[in-house]
């Protein structure tokens, strides 16, 4: 889905954290470009309400893979644009980079 700022955005994953009752939404922000294919957008929340929405994060990599548990879900991109690997995890209350 292309957004009124010309970028497209689309739903990469979807988790249920059961054990600390949230949903989270990964989603990819794209402008187009060639420079930085991709970055994405957390946003959590539960039945109620929305709890967190995150700046855009990553390194540009097109492909990260994802973890998840019950209480946690873990972003890792391999080398991308940026010359280093990064990980993110996001533990109910907080999005952080862990790498």
């Amino acid at each position: 889905m292309r957004d009124s700022f010309g970028c497209y955005v689309n739903r990469q994953r979807y988790f249920q954290l059961k054990e600390i009752d949230r949903y989270v939404v990964v989603v990819s922000v794209a402008s187009g470009g060639s420079g930085c294919p991709q970055k994405l957008i957390l946003i959590a929340f539960d039945e109620n309400r929305l709890i967190e929405s995150s700046p855009q994060f990553g390194n540009c990599h097109e492909d990260p893979t994802y973890i998840s548990d019950d209480e946690h879900v873990v972003i890792n991109f391999p080398y991308g644009q940026k010359p280093i690997a990064e990980s993110w995890t996001y533990d109910g209350s907080d999005l952080h980079k862990t790498k």
